[in-house]
């Protein structure tokens, strides 16, 4: 008669989501009144860096597609492991803890179970580190085009240059 296994499942599942990413804001620059000569003072963005400031959004806005895609991805996947430990806790009771076939086969979907829980566990971690890049983009981009200023015409320039160049 074979003795008895012990048998305990563990529950590390990472939580997904960063409230702070949704509430990330971009502050954009503002329309300088026309009027007379143009002055660029340092906070008044040039046709290059207006340019930049341009690109640089469109790259977080795409960022930001994919960050939203991801992380539906991973609560669909944070649900599934979530059914699937259940289930597990479920068998666990059931479980005829001398029957070594039958304590094989769960031992083998506690394995299989928890290679999926690691390869979730990588998932969110990539995750993580693309919402510290967006993070930093944001950033950089609040520093160097929030709260500035351009010219109208500027921006046209800024827009047709980029036209251009694709």
């Amino acid at each position: 008669m074979t003795s008895p296994v012990s048998i305990s499942l563990s529950a590390a599942i990472l939580v997904v989501g960063d409230p702070a990413f949704a509430k990330r804001r971009l502050r954009l620059p503002r329309l300088k009144g026309g009027g007379g000569g143009k002055i660029y003072t340092p906070d008044t963005l040039t046709v290059a860096e207006l340019k930049e400031c341009l690109i640089a959004q469109k790259n977080l806005n795409e960022l930001d597609g994919r960050i939203t895609s991801d992380e539906e991805f991973l609560s669909t996947y944070k649900r599934e492991l979530e059914r699937q430990q259940r289930e597990l806790e479920r068998q666990q009771i059931a479980l005829n803890r001398y029957s070594e076939a039958d304590v094989r086969k769960f031992n083998a979907s506690v394995s299989n179970y928890e290679r999926i829980r690691s390869d979730f566990n990588k998932y969110v971690s990539e995750h993580n580190l693309q919402l510290q890049k967006v993070r930093d983009l944001t950033q950089a981009f609040n520093d160097f085009c929030g709260g500035k200023t351009y010219y109208a015409d500027d921006m046209m320039k800024a827009e047709e240059l980029i036209r251009l160049s694709n």
